[in-house]
Parts: C-alpha cells; structure tokens; sequence
C-alpha cells in the first residue's frame, strides 16, 4: 500500500485572505491550486502534466498537506494511467474555473483511492461565481482561456467589467493567478499536447472522468448525472452528436446562479483503455449511448444520436432530481406586477442649513485632545468638500434633462467623508449626528459611494448603525432609515448589508421601529423592511427564471420568521396609515414567495399567528382608518392571504374569480370601466377636432375617377369643391354618426386591449420570459397603472387584434351609415339624418348592408396589430429609468409615429374598404335612358381590387394617403392623449 497525499497552495499568495471580503462580500482564504503527490513524485495539471520531486514546483511549499488514504495500485499501472491522461490533460484545455489542476487531481485521487478531493477545493469556482465580483469577472476569464477559431483573428482579451469594484486591482490579481496555475515545468515534465477533437470549448462544463473510481465519485457526488460513452475517433454519430452534448452540458449542468440545479455532464473516452474499461463494466455496446443516473442509481439508458429524444431524457431527469418550488404553478398577478425597485428618498432639503446645523453641534461638542482631526480641519472638510459635491449633485438633478451624467464622488472624497464619519461618531451624540446621516441618505444615491461604502471597511453604514438604539431620538432614527433604504439602490451594497453582523444590527434596529410610536417613523421603516424584502425576492426571482432554485444553504431561516413575525405584529397594530400597510404586505409577500422555508417552517408560523385574519381586518371598518383600507392597492392584501397562505385551496386560486377575491373583481370592474370611459372620451375629442380632414379624405377615397374625370383633384380642391357646394356644415356633415362611431369604437377597444393585457400579461415565475420581462414603478408609460409590465411583442399584438376584431364587428353599421353621408352629393338620395340614413338603408338594402365591407375592416386589423405594439414600445423607450410619467408631447409623439407607420403599411387595405361600404343597391326610380333599372356591378374584396388597379391604376390603392396622415396622425395623437390623461385622473379617484 502506498500513502497517497494532496498538496494545496493559494495561487493569491495571501491576497484572496486579505481582499476577498473587500471585492466580493465574502470570506475566501485562497485560489487553491492541488496535485498528488503518490511513489515520491508530484503531479499537477497545468500545462499539460507535470510530475516533479513533492514540494520542488514552482508553486513553492505547500500551504495545506491532506491525507487522501492509501493505493494499492502499483507505480508501473499508475504510470500508464498517467500517460493515458496526457491526451486528455493537454494545455489548451486549460481553463481557470471548469477545467483546472483541481479536476485533474481529483480524477486521479478516484483512480488512486476511490476518494474525491474536500468539497471546499472542489466548490471554490462555484463559490467565486456566485458573487457580483466574480460574475463580472467571468467574461475575462473565458477570453482569456478559448481557443481562437482557426483562420480568424483572435479577439482581444476584455478588461474586467466596470461591475467590478476595481477593475485595475482584478485584472492584476487575475494575470498574477492565471500565471501562477499554467506555468510551465520546462519541456522535459510535459509531453507535446494533442488535443482531442470533440473538444470545441474550453469552457464546456463537462466532468472529467477516466476511470471506474473517478465515475462512481461523480455518481456519488452528483444528484443527477448524464454520462456519454462515445469514441469521437472513429465514431461518425458521436462526431455528430459531440456538439449539441457539450451545448446541454453548458446550458443544463450546474451552473453559476442556479443553487446547484442541473446535471453533472461527463463524457468518457472509450478511445483509451481506461474509457473503454468503463464502457465494459456498464455494459455498453452501441455508441453512442447516454446513461442517466439519479442518485447514484441508473434511470435510463439510450443508444444513439437522438437529439430530441436526448433533450428531453435530460429535461426528465433534472424536473426528477429538483422539482419546482410549489409556488411556480400558482398564478399571482398581484405579487407579479410588484416593482422591486427599492423604495428610496431622494428630497434634497437645503443643504445650507443642513450644514450650519451639523457645525454648530461640532462646535458644541468638547473636542478630545487625542483626535487625528481638528474642529477646524472637520468642519472645512464638510463645509469644503461634502456640502459642495452634494449641492454639484442636487443642482444638476434639478436643473438638467437626464441625459447628461450627474457628477459622482471620488474615492478620495469618500475615504475622506467616511473617515470624518468615524471620528464624529465618537465624539458627538446620536441627536447630534442626524444631519451627517442625512448627507450619507444623499450619497448613497450616487453609486459610486455605494459601491466604495460596499468594498471598504470604513463604511459609514456599520458606523452610524450602532449608534442607533431604540431609546434614540426620532431626528436620527427617521435619518438613518432612510439612509439605509437608499443604501439598497447600490445592489453590491445591499449584499453587504444583508449578510453577517450588519445583517444582524440592521433587524435589531428595524424591527423596533416598525413599531414606533411616529407614523413617519413607521412609514420609512416599512419602506426598509420592502426594500430589504424585495432584494432577496428579486435574487430568488432571479435564480427560478434562469432555470435554478432557491436554497436554503443562501438563505437565513431565522432571520424570515423573525422578519416575518415583525412584519405581521406590525400589520395587525396600525390602524392609521395606508401606506404602511401596503408596504408591509408587500414586503410580506416578498418573504414569502419561492422561499425554501415556506413549506416546512413559514406556513405554519402564517398559521399560529392569524396571518390570514390580520390581513382580511385591514379591509373591515376600523381596520386601518374609519373605512378600512380603500386605495386600490387593497388587492395585494387579499392576494397575499388566498394565494400564500392557505394550502389547502390550490384548485382554488388558479380559478381567475377566486384568485382576486370579490374586492378585486370589484376593481376589475372598475378598470373596465375606466378604461371604456377614457377611450370614448378620446374618440369623442378626437373626431370633433379632425371631422373636417376625415371628410375630405372620404371624398377622395371614394370618388371613381375613371379616365381623368375625378370630381376632387387633390386635397385643396376638394377643401374647395365642398365649401362652396355645401359651405362650413359640409364639413362637418357626418359628425353624428362619426361621434357615434368613435364613441363606442374607442370604448370597446380600450376595455378588450386592457383587458388581455391584464389577463395575459404575467408570466409564470417558472417560465422564462421571452424577451426577458421588465417591471417599471409606479406612475409609468401609462400613468396610471400601479406598475407596467413590459409585454412581449407577441401579447400586444394579440391585444390590438382582439381589441381591432371585437370592435370593428360592434360599431360596423355605424361606420357604414358614416361614409354613406359623407360620400352623398347634391345628385344623389340624401339621408335627413342618422336615423333615416338607418331606416333608408335598411328598407333598400336589407340588414347585409350594414355590415358591408366588414370582411376588409377585419383585415384592416393589421393596422392596430402595428400600431399599438409599436405605440407601447416607443412608450419604453422614452420612458427609460425615469420615474416621472410620460409628459404630454412625449405621448403625441409616440402616437403620431406609431401611426404614421402603420397608415403606411396598411393604408390600401381602407380605399377597398370604403369603396365596398359605398356600394349600394338600385333604388325603384334609378331608370336608364331606355327605361331599364340600372345595373350596379357588385363583387367583394378581391373583384374591387382589380377593378380599382385595371381602370385606376395602381396609384388608386394610395390615393388620399396624404389626407389620410394629415387626418389620422392629429386623431390618433389626440385620442391616446385623452385617453391617457383620463386614464390618470379616473384612477386617482377610483376608491
């Protein structure tokens, strides 16, 4: 038996001990580099395998020397292994985090032993990657370690993301460690490399494994394995398939982000004797053949190159080994539109009097003798430096459009204001202290000083955190809320404060004041407790929707229930404030969806504490003010309760009535509601202002200029032909059943196109958004939505076309009685009004007339199915991160383009339409010169068209275009202008 060792170094040479917490949040004591040391000799992988006397590389003395057993493999066996391996271990398969010296060595350590290397070596890439840091990072790493593509230029290497907290210092630390892993021992340690074929990316996450001991590890270590059995070499199938393997094994395996949810992928080799060993002790005869394990134990197995068939035994196998977290089957759309922006306070006060106050305390205090500072030198600093870049900052914001950058700190002033920070605390009392708390509330809305705050010890947040008590003055509790809320607009931050003994300080502070006696100090606690909320459930969000899961290994247990406990106390106490409680359920629902504790611990502490109750006395009389809650928020309570609380009703809350609970059906229906209001209102506006140019575009859509014997030629002569034919009432003749038209046309649009929107709209948690779903916060594009989900283009074009169909076949008669008295001459019958234009058209016609031309209206469709989507998206666009919502001409323009484009694109499809409603039956006394009826020649779509393009010309299809723009862009700008403004005025007063 021979002793089998694993030398450990740290690639860092100390730096990762002492920068880790500073770069990434958290503690990491090395980079760790292995190799075994068996029959006297070390071998590591680096470029290639290297084998030298143990401890003689040029990693130096090893920091850790583990026991990984005894080998009862003799040397001449294991050096064929190894020779076996070069093929395998070459260097340009090198890669820092999927395929290092720490895969080689625990290969090797199976083949030897049977055992693995400690988790703690094996996990740091995973660990490393889990940070912002290292995320930032990755992109770097990858470049520098893929191979180029033969005949191409090989793309240069990136810097290191400006995510980072300092790109400088990683991009050093990372060129030290990368040279540190894969220097070279010299020519006569490593074998000229031949690399394998199937080998197409150095960051393909696929396991090595070359022996029966190394694959058992795996199976031993891995919930759920894929193992490949293939010979690249002579096989053309496992050629074929090579590719598309690897692709799964980066998108289905364990990756970064998803807490361990995927597959272990491996792929071995039956090419050398080692694979094909293996192949043998499985009973594989067919290659290639795919063999899925779930806990260690064989599930299936498939022979052949199937891709789909693959794919999916993949897909069985994770959904088996890690099944959804049961709140991803449940439909909440109310928790769905929540934003999770953090709440934060932005008011500047003037910052003058701020200063004069905070120096007037300093001069007050008794000054220590022993302090680095003088009173002096302090109060120059705050006076010179501080006041002066937040006044440069709060200037700017209010004086500048949002596109030019707002000026940011620089390291230098902040080290200097967290330093001071440091000193003051010592020397000033709490109530002393609120204004230097205030000026961090404003600071940390520049995310350079979040960022530093996050990756230097001296941050002010762990300073003026433990000055905080719960016998402190109102002044500073309020301060320090606030500053801590806006801590959160920096995520790195957020992390940081959520994590270790600021996390612990943060809740022995938050909690008391949830429950402060001031309504103020109330309302900013919950403000905290949502921001604090959000962040986790956005990170869980996160990690569902890329394909992982939540982790109780991520997660603090105690630190939920006693949030959560905090949390309803809190709601069941206030009985004054609105706000706080919908900031309080909203931070509840937080907590509670997709949390890995929900089932075992959350939901029967929902139970013991009446949850469900406190929540439902909110809306009852004396719940919370003299009505009980009443703004329309009020839904989330009942959504909080009916869809995380009672298990019992699963069946019951995917049903959409009892999903909103009777307070918001009510609601809906006053949507509804709203929304038909604010649409006839802006149909009725709309055709009022542009009656005039629709009449002229009428005309000259529906005149049958045949051989150059149009009545109107060109926009100014038909102006002209009807003012002097018919005077200023021409213009307007047609109003009526115009009005009545726009009316209901606008109002049933409106209703149909919110309504699936809303109905449609939220994408399962579980389900991947396509494109990736953005939520804005309150009083977005539309103004008067609590929160707008940025749709997919796909659900607003099925919106418009639902919307487009249901109120073309509603108000169809209205339009057909429309363009019958805007097309009448002097010559022909005249209709005294609508009702006798209805009556006439009825008794000649039959009731088939009133729905003539209703088959091009319903393809007119197309219109809306360009204009509403485009709409919504220039809507986004405009908006951006900004919080205001969309002034007034930002809408007309948005409106006007959208429908100047889609007037283009469809415009044809509206002259065919107007010339079939125009068409109309012989009346009795319509003779010909030889005394026979008139024969009026009829067709439907397709006879109009080529009778226009035969006797018109092609030009016919676009003719009155320009009148139609110059009618339709000032409709439609007017008509979403209304619509919006009434959207937010009736939403402001819905109850």
């Amino acid at each position: 038996m021979h002793p089998v060792k694993l030398y450990v170094y740290d690639l860092s040479n100390g730096m990762a001990r002492q920068l880790s917490r500073q770069l990434t949040g958290k503690q990491i004591d090395g980079i760790w580099h292995t190799s075994i040391v068996v029959f006297d000799r070390e071998i590591f992988y680096g470029q290639g395998i290297n084998t030298t006397a143990p401890g003689r590389s040029h990693h130096g003395s090893p920091l850790h020397v583990l026991d990984l057993g005894e080998t009862a493999i003799d040397e001449d066996t294991f050096q064929e292994y190894i020779e076996d391996l070069r093929d395998h271990y070459t260097a340009d398969k090198y890669h820092l985090l999927d395929f290092n010296c720490n895969s080689f060595t625990n290969d090797v350590a199976g083949f030897l032993t049977g055992n693995s290397i400690p988790d703690w070596i094996k996990d740091l890439p995973t660990d490393f990657l889990s940070t912002p840091f290292g995320q930032a990072l990755r992109p770097t790493i990858d470049s520098m370690y893929r191979r180029p593509t033969p005949g191409t230029t090989p793309a240069p290497t990136p810097l290191p993301s400006a995510q980072a907290p300092d790109p400088a210092l990683a991009a050093s630390i990372l060129q030290s460690v990368a040279d540190q892993a894969q220097r070279s021992m010299g020519p006569s340690t490593a074998r000229a490399p031949t690399s394998l074929p199937a080998t197409e990316s150095l960051a393909a996450p696929l396991h090595p494994c070359t022996n029966s001991a190394s694959f058992h590890n795996l199976l031993r270590t891995h919930r759920a394995v894929v193992a490949n059995f293939s010979n690249v070499a002579t096989c053309m199938p496992c050629r074929m398939i090579a590719p598309i393997y690897e692709d799964l094994a980066r998108n289905k395996g364990i990756r970064v982000g998803n807490n361990g949810v995927g597959a272990a992928f491996t792929k071995i080799d039956m090419s050398t004797p080692m694979g094909n060993q293996l192949a043998s002790e499985w009973g594989v005869r067919v290659m290639p053949t795919f063999m899925f394990f779930l806990d260690g134990k064989k599930i299936h197995e498939m022979k052949g190159a199937d891709e789909k068939e693959l794919r999916a035994q993949i897909d069985l196998l994770i959904f088996q080994a890690y099944p959804p977290h049961p709140h991803t089957s449940l439909s909440l759309p109310s928790v769905q539109a929540l934003s999770l922006n953090p709440i934060l306070f932005k008011q500047a006060p003037s910052l003058d009097t701020v200063s004069n106050k905070f120096t007037s305390y300093i001069d007050a205090a008794p000054w220590p003798s022993d302090s680095p500072q003088s009173q002096v030198q302090v109060k120059d600093s705050i006076t010179g430096s501080i006041v002066p870049y937040l006044k440069s900052r709060f200037a700017s914001r209010a004086t500048t459009t949002g596109k030019s950058p707002l000026p940011s700190a620089t390291p230098v002033l902040i080290n200097m204001w967290a330093t001071i920070t440091a000193a003051l605390a010592t020397i000033l009392p709490p109530e002393s202290l609120f204004p230097l708390a205030d000026m961090w509330r404003l600071g940390f809305l520049d995310p350079a000083v979040g960022t530093w705050c996050a990756t230097n010890p001296l941050d002010p947040i762990t300073i003026l955190l433990s000055k905080a008590t719960n016998s402190s003055p109102r002044n500073y509790t309020l301060t320090v809320i606030r500053m801590l809320s806006n801590a959160f607009s920096t995520p790195l931050l957020a992390q940081r404060i959520l994590i270790g003994a600021n996390k612990a300080r943060l809740t022995a502070f938050l909690i008391p004041s949830l429950l402060h006696e001031d309504a103020t100090v109330r309302t900013s606690a919950a403000s905290l407790a949502f921001n604090a909320s959000a962040f986790v459930q956005k990170d869980r969000v996160d990690k569902v929707r890329s394909g992982g899961r939540t982790s109780a290994e991520d997660e603090d247990e105690d630190w939920e229930v006693e949030m959560v406990s905090a949390i309803i106390e809190a709601l069941g106490r206030e009985k004054e404030n609105e706000d706080v409680v919908h900031r309080l359920t909203a931070s509840l629902a937080c907590l509670l969806r997709v949390s890995p504790f929900y089932e075992n611990q959350l939901a029967s502490l929902l139970e013991v504490l009446q949850a469900r109750d406190v929540l439902k006395s909110k809306l009852e009389k004396a719940g919370c003010g003299p009505d009980g809650v009443k703004k329309t928020e009020t839904s989330l309570s009942t959504a909080s309760c009916d869809e995380h609380h009672d298990d019992c009703q699963t069946t019951r809350r995917k049903d959409p009535a009892h999903r909103r609970g009777r307070d918001m059906q009510s609601g809906q229906a006053k949507w509804t509601a709203n929304s038909m209001i604010a649409g006839a209102g802006g149909g009725l506006i709309a055709s009022v202002a542009t009656c005039p140019l629709d009449v002229v575009k009428t005309k000259l859509q529906a005149q049958r200029a045949v051989q150059g014997q149009a009545s109107y030629q060109g926009i100014f002569a038909t102006v002209r032909n009807i003012w002097l034919h018919n005077g200023f009432r021409g213009f307007y003749r047609g109003l009526g059943p115009t009005i009545l038209g726009y009316l209901p046309t606008w109002a049933i649009y409106f209703a149909v196109y919110d309504g699936i929107k809303t109905a449609f709209g939220e994408v399962p948690l579980g389900v991947q958004a396509q494109p990736h779903e953005r939520l804005y916060p309150a009083a977005q594009p539309k103004g008067y939505q609590p929160v707008m989900r940025e749709h997919s283009w796909s659900l607003h074009i099925l919106s418009a076309m639902c919307a487009g169909a249901t109120s073309t076949i509603c108000t169809n008669p209205l339009w057909v009685i429309k363009t019958r008295f805007m097309t009448q001459s002097r010559d022909e019958v005249r209709y005294r009004h609508t009702v006798d234009a209805a009556l006439t058209i009825y008794r000649t016609e039959g009731l088939r007339a009133f729905y003539r031309g209703l088959l091009p209206s319903l393809l007119g469709i197309a219109h809306v199915a360009v204009q509403f989507p485009l709409y919504e998206q220039l809507k986004v666009w405009a908006q951006q991160e900004a919080e205001e919502p969309l002034s007034g001409r930002v809408i007309l323009l948005c409106s006007a383009a959208a429908k100047m484009t889609a007037s283009i694109a469809t415009y044809p499809h509206e002259v065919v339409r107007t010339r079939l409603q125009t068409q109309r039956r012989p009346l009795a006394d319509d003779f010909s010169s030889d005394g026979m009826i008139k024969k009026y020649p009829r067709g439907g779509i397709i006879y109009m068209t080529q009778k226009l393009i035969r006797k018109e010309g092609w030009t016919a299809l676009y003719r009155g275009l320009s009148i139609n723009l110059l009618r339709t862009v000032p409709n439609s700008a007017v008509t979403m202008l209304t619509y919006e403004l009434l959207m937010r005025h009736l939403s402001s007063r819905t109850p």
